[in-house]
């Protein structure tokens, strides 16, 4: 049930870790189909948390590390001409180094349309590991221990202690994660300045605290974010920290932006076009911002990175709420009741979104845990931060599964 996307990610990357750790995996190939069902189930309980995709990606390049590690390992026991012989090096070559990039050329964001895999039905390199007792990862014992292993006999990878260290240490970056951005962030903040936030986010009130020690004099404007009004909670916060703080309407965006000297926006997901998904009213801001020439700095955790671009119908990248929060009901009941010679009535129809869609040419910076970045270096941050097979996960979590 949880909202924030810090607190989604950490549920998914435990629930993952408990589930490698209670369940046998006899081959980096089980593992990995396992892997992309479990992530298939947890997609269907929140299909706009895009966090869960971005959890599971990180995983199944663990997966790939650690079955690249066993390979190296096998080769440098075996001799080259033994493991040539076998078959272990060459049907493979895309599990190599950087989790299985099969690239020869440099990554752009072409060449990264040009490595998705189609919708056809093809299955990652790594569903293509061989899981005959010959394969590294295969205990050994015969040619009948591969099956007994599904059957949950008690056998398993022996390289599933690495994933799951790997689970751990992305738990721990995650916790991490809000004061490196603020630790970033600070940077691009100076003496004197007026900063517009907009909602309540605990990295933005991170930073903006970290930024009362080197700038006692910052001054705060809170954009309240009708129709949850979590400005208001962020502006007492803020008012606690003994921030001097000035809480607006959402209305008066235009009318502030003059006085303003940067926009903090802490987002909900970074898309791989270098857009945004933000709470509903930063495309205003946005714009506001662009028309009087004021940086628009977005906050944002590298784990919100999703490999997924605004205009995929596949993809839910809003969530809509009760239109209760906008429109009263009595007031739509009276609108129906109000129609002249009209047995069918006034139809109304509200619409209440939870976030705005920001694009790349709308935002000055990226401010993320490794440093500031321009919204045109998103794919190489996708480069680092996915293997390019799992671009895709998305056609078997959101229906284009295979029989």
């Amino acid at each position: 049930q949880a909202e924030d996307t810090l607190d989604i990610a950490k549920d998914t990357a435990k629930l993952i870790r408990a589930f490698i750790t209670v369940h046998k995996f006899a081959t980096a190939h089980i593992l990995f189909d396992e892997m992309r069902k479990l992530s298939a189930d947890l997609q269907q309980a929140k299909p706009a948390e895009l966090v869960v995709g971005n959890v599971t990606r990180r995983v199944l390049q663990f997966i790939r590390e650690e079955y690249q590690h066993e390979r190296s390992e096998a080769a440098s026991t075996m001799g080259n001409g033994a493991v040539s012989a076998s078959g272990a090096c060459s049907p493979e070559p895309t599990l190599g180094q950087g989790g299985g990039r099969p690239m020869m050329r440099d990554y752009s964001l072409g060449t990264l349309l040009d490595i998705m895999p189609t919708r056809s039905g093809r299955r990652s390199p790594l569903d293509r590991v061989p899981t005959s007792p010959t394969s590294p990862q295969s205990p050994p014992g015969g040619g009948g221990e591969g099956m007994s292993t599904k059957k949950r006999k008690p056998q398993q990878w022996r390289r599933v202690k690495g994933v799951i260290e790997g689970i751990t240490e992305m738990l721990t970056d995650l916790e991490n994660i809000p004061f490196q951005v603020a630790e970033h962030g600070i940077n691009h903040i100076h003496a004197k300045e007026v900063i517009l936030v907009l909602g309540e986010s605990r990295t933005t009130l991170q930073l903006l605290e970290m930024a009362k020690g080197k700038c006692p004099d910052l001054h705060v404007v809170v954009v309240e974010g009708s129709p949850r009004y979590e400005g208001h909670s962020m502006a007492n916060q803020l008012a606690g920290a003994k921030i001097q703080t000035t809480i607006v309407t959402d209305a008066a965006v235009f009318a502030m932006m003059a006085r303003v000297s940067q926009v903090f926006i802490s987002c909900r997901y970074l898309l791989a076009n270098g857009g945004i998904i933000a709470p509903s009213g930063a495309h205003t801001i946005a714009l506001a911002a662009h028309r009087h020439g004021v940086p628009f700095v977005v906050l944002v955790g590298l784990y919100k990175l999703a490999p997924v671009f605004p205009h995929d119908p596949t993809v839910n990248l809003n969530d809509f709420r009760c239109p209760f929060d906008i429109a009263d009901f009595n007031l739509a009941a009276e609108a129906k009741g109000s129609g002249d010679g009209d047995s069918d009535g006034c139809s109304v129809s509200v619409v209440n979104p939870s976030f705005d869609y920001v694009p790349p040419e709308l935002i000055s910076l990226l401010v993320t845990d490794q440093g500031g970045v321009t919204p045109s270096y998103v794919y190489r941050l996708l480069k680092e931060t996915y293997a390019p097979e799992d671009t895709l996960l998305s056609e078997s979590v959101y229906g284009f599964m295979t029989s």
